[in-house]
């Protein structure tokens, strides 16, 4: 079994969904079962935009170390910042990406977790065939590749983080699939 963290950070909103997945041998799908979902919310504290991007991003780097060990994780995958994007997440989400990445160094070393990167409209492109994709097309597509998620989540007001938690689940799959890839390569 691999345990796979898939972290879409965000200052306000970060989803986290840990995926256990044990391969099946030949030509059957491995089986999924979502271990955690949840979202880490963040408020605007601070006039000084650094101090309150330092003060959240902490926050939420103790809350994903808790999650990755409690959890056992084995992989954990990242969606890196759109570069073609406008605005403040231009500046706040490398930051934000920085921290994490330091937060989990000490934690990832121990135990040799496995970290990838997946840009913006790859993630789309995986999970909706399209790059394009919208917040509400990939939710969509969760209800055919995850219906338990889904209905977790439609059952629930949309500010927990519904669309945050959805690219989450597929950025853990997304992980395992490049655990696998770098399995089968060495």
């Amino acid at each position: 079994m691999v345990t796979v963290m898939g972290i879409d950070q965000s200052l306000t909103c970060t989803g986290v969904v840990v995926l256990d997945i044990m391969p099946h041998l030949g030509e059957r799908s491995p089986l999924i079962e979502v271990d955690y979902s949840g979202s880490i919310k963040t408020v605007k504290g601070e006039d000084d935009f650094i101090f309150d991007t330092l003060t959240r991003g902490n926050h939420i780097v103790e809350e994903l170390l808790e999650i990755a060990q409690d959890h056992g994780v084995d992989v954990i995958c990242f969606e890196t910042p759109s570069l073609a994007s406008k605005g403040n997440a231009t500046r706040t989400l490398p930051m934000l990406l920085g921290m994490i990445l330091k937060g989990l160094n000490e934690v990832v070393k121990q135990r040799g977790i496995e970290m990838y990167h997946v840009a913006p409209k790859s993630l789309k492109k995986i999970a909706t065939g399209s790059g394009n994709a919208g917040k509400e097309e990939m939710f969509n597509q969760l209800q055919i590749d995850c219906p338990e998620l889904y209905n977790d989540l439609l059952g629930k007001p949309k500010n927990v983080g519904r669309y945050d938690i959805t690219d989450a689940y597929y950025l853990a799959k997304q992980g395992y699939s490049l655990h696998i890839q770098s399995e089968i390569s060495n």
